[in-house]
């Protein structure tokens, strides 16, 4: 939760590039600041330790203010220590207790509010004006005194305990209460959620960011492209150094998506949580961030190290914990129906569609011997780094995860184990000398990687375009692009796969194969099938179920299609019915998987 703006600390001070935006430095407690402010920090967590059980008039922040020094610093650090302190009103019960001043006399009135349903000091508070109601309504301040006399009499107590009582709940007569169950904070526990949230502050105000990752390997390229898209962020990846490669460091330039309305910060809370969320992952980490203040921009520059400002992050935590910062919650037992791949995030429908598209095809046997993985390791070459939307692989030896590709002139490779991750290495240039990272292991025989490019601005596919450019064709990939932008693309020197509402599954299974080459490998049952249709009755009969079941280009669900084709009595039915997938396409229509266990076909 980022700090009111005007209670941050901070200065601003010249960039030192000419003509660039001011710098905006916000103030942090790390290094020597941290020493300096340590005696600060530990009597500010005595202060709110001796205030335990005092009401909150008797505890003003502007006391807290002029034991720091800075009303700044302290009404920040004031809201951090709220996570652990925090003002709550007295329970009627115990309110009633003190009141009455006599132990047994308050039990007797806690007995009689409880016999009248009186829980709460609003309950109370109702239980009055209904008394005032049945008189005339009004009770004139002359009479006030003996209207409560009146009351309380009823509830065993006299008009000014009632009167106490009326509004115990009352902001000024909150007490200040231990709520965090993880005990007080030290020191730099106070001073890392202090700077979190001051980082957090001026993030939120955020429009877009720039980022360096020094010396990454493919798994933690990867995992920054995804932390982002976690997000919901853009991110572009551009090699920091292209002579040196990857061991020269990697920008990442995180911008939001395009909107035609509201207001340029509108993606900040994104930013900030991605930006938080990478400093804790990657120490490293460098860069800085645009951010509008006033409707001026300044940058905000984030140092080498700054992660360590954020580091310490237990026993504190916010109310609103982020997903993975703070203790686990034990969920309650719903009963839903989920998605297996309910956590893949997607760029577009359009990305969305294929990939389930071949994902079924690919449980049916029918995408030739391709296996489709999603967000595969980073292209690299020159001074280019690309995560591409998709891998197609065929052959032995699966995933990236047992393959090391050594670097080969400008491109470079390499991987470590990364907590929590699989092995991935940067990929390479085709052509590149590829050797096994284990004795055993043996290498994919073919991998293809497949970008999805649809609608976007003509900025951003220019410089989509240039970065393909870059890889000058050293890659083996393939381009699916929106058929009003194929002819900007085709001059490329990579496969296009053209589509006009929907990219066909089927149609880049085809593409792969004459590009590439076909898997030498057995006939599958649904190739046999397709080879059925050579025969014209079978052709003519399957057409006529089709014909019937989809007039005027009506959808209609996978099941009911493969249920009327058993029942066809067509050569074959059961295993024509099983590889649908296979026979529609060439009858001019097509399955598309809306899910991973649903499937609907259309004509195309």
């Amino acid at each position: 939760m980022p700090f009111s703006l005007p209670d941050l600390k901070r200065t601003y001070g010249r960039s030192g590039v000419r003509g660039g935006a001011t710098d905006v430095r916000p103030y942090l407690l790390v290094g020597t600041e941290l020493e300096a402010q340590r005696r600060t920090l530990e009597a500010t967590i005595e202060w709110f330790q001796e205030r335990v059980g005092v009401e909150r008039r008797n505890a003003p922040v502007e006391e807290l203010a002029v034991l720091v020094g800075d009303y700044r610093l302290a009404r920040c650090l004031a809201s951090c220590l709220q996570v652990t302190f925090a003002f709550r009103p007295p329970s009627l019960e115990s309110a009633a207790v003190a009141a009455a001043g006599d132990p047994s006399a308050g039990r007797r009135l806690w007995l009689a509010l409880q016999e009248r349903g009186i829980s709460e000091a609003s309950g109370l508070r109702l239980h009055v004006f209904g008394q005032a109601n049945r008189g005339a309504g009004y009770v004139a301040p002359a009479t006030r005194e003996l209207f409560l006399d009146a009351v309380g009499d009823e509830l065993g107590c006299d008009g000014a305990v009632l009167d106490r009582l009326l509004w115990c709940d009352a902001e000024e007569h909150e007490r200040l209460t231990v709520v965090g169950q993880t005990g007080v904070p030290a020191p730099e526990a106070l001073a890392s959620h202090y700077n979190r949230r001051a980082l957090e502050t001026l993030l939120c105000r955020c429009v877009s960011a720039d980022l360096l990752l020094p010396n990454p390997d493919g798994t933690a390229i990867r995992r920054l492209y995804l932390a982002v898209k976690r997000s919901y962020l853009l991110c572009e990846l551009s090699l920091a150094e292209p002579d040196v490669g990857p061991s020269g460091g990697v920008w990442a330039h995180l911008f939001g998506p395009l909107e035609m309305f509201g207001p340029r910060t509108r993606h900040g809370d994104r930013f900030a949580r991605a930006v938080l969320e990478l400093l804790r992952a990657f120490p490293d980490l460098s860069g800085e961030a645009r951010v509008l203040i006033n409707e001026r921009e300044y940058t905000l520059r984030l140092p080498p190290g700054i992660a360590e400002a954020v580091r310490h992050q237990a026993p504190l935590q916010d109310a609103d914990v982020e997903e993975g910062d703070g203790a686990e919650e034990e969920p309650e037992a719903v009963a839903v129906v989920r998605r297996p791949d309910e956590g893949v995030r997607f760029d577009s429908n359009v990305e969305r569609r294929l990939y389930e598209t071949l994902r079924g095809m690919e449980r049916r046997g029918d995408t030739r011997g391709w296996t489709v993985e999603r967000e595969p390791e980073p292209l690299v070459h020159g001074g280019v780094v690309m995560v591409p939307d998709f891998v197609l692989s065929r052959g032995a030896g699966g995933g990236a995860g047992s393959v090391r590709r050594e670097a080969s002139g400008s491109a470079q490779a390499g991987h470590v184990e990364g907590s929590g991750s699989t092995r991935v290495p940067l990929s390479l240039p085709k052509g590149s000398p590829r050797t096994a990272s284990s004795r055993g292991a043996e290498a994919p025989a073919k991998r293809v990687f497949v970008e999805v490019i649809g609608f976007w601005t003509p900025q951003y596919r220019e410089r989509k375009k240039a970065k393909l450019l870059a890889l000058d064709g050293q890659a083996d990939l393939v381009l699916v692009v929106d058929e009003e932008l194929a002819s900007d693309f085709r001059s490329l020197p990579f496969p296009v796969l053209g589509y006009k509402r929907r990219p066909s599954a089927v149609d880049l299974v085809t593409l792969l194969d004459r590009t590439y080459g076909a898997a030498a490998r057995p006939e599958s049952a649904g190739e046999r099938v397709r080879a059925w249709l050579d025969d014209s009755e079978v052709a003519k009969q399957l057409g006529d179920v089709f014909a019937r079941l989809l007039p005027n280009g009506d959808v209609v669900a996978l099941d009911v299609v493969r249920e009327a084709v058993r029942r066809s009595g067509v050569k074959d039915a059961e295993q024509a019915a099983d590889h649908l997938e296979a026979l529609l396409p060439p009858l001019g229509f097509e399955v598309v998987w809306e899910s991973i266990f649903e499937a609907t076909v259309r004509r195309k």
